[in-house]
């Protein structure tokens, strides 16, 4: 039963890169973290829809910790609708790392996408709008 949490619950990753590190840039790693930002996006902004179809239809663009977190919000309470304008990366590091700008009709969304080893698929940690950051 979805609950009056607020729209962007804290999902803040746990996870780091060894300092020492060498990292490798990822030439597909733009495409495919601005392709899953996007899609995230899509599937956070439908506030119309009932909870459990918007959790099922969230869920395969989070991370287990981001999947837990957003379980807590009620769609009812995301502000946004629809996307506006493609989407763009606002930085990271092309390996590990990626913090894409998602443009909707409730502002600019960043969204932190986020692997932990260079062979394991992409996932979001957070969707937060980009005025609260």
């Amino acid at each position: 039963m979805a609950t009056s949490a607020p729209a962007t619950p804290s999902a803040a990753p746990t996870e780091a890169v060894p300092s020492d590190a060498e990292i490798t840039e990822d030439a597909s790693a733009e495409a495919e973290t601005v392709s899953l930002a996007t899609s995230a996006v899509t599937a956070f902004c439908r506030p119309t829809l009932d909870y459990d179809t918007w959790i099922a239809e969230l869920y395969p663009f989070l991370s287990q910790q981001a999947a837990v977190a957003y379980e807590t919000v009620d769609p009812a309470n995301v502000p946004c609708t629809t996307l506006t304008s493609p989407a763009s990366v606002r930085d990271g590091d092309g390996a590990f790392t990626m913090r894409i700008l998602v443009p909707t009709d409730a502002g600019e969304y960043s969204v932190y996408v986020h692997r932990t080893v260079e062979a394991a698929p992409w996932a979001v940690e957070q969707i937060t709008p980009l005025a609260s950051e």
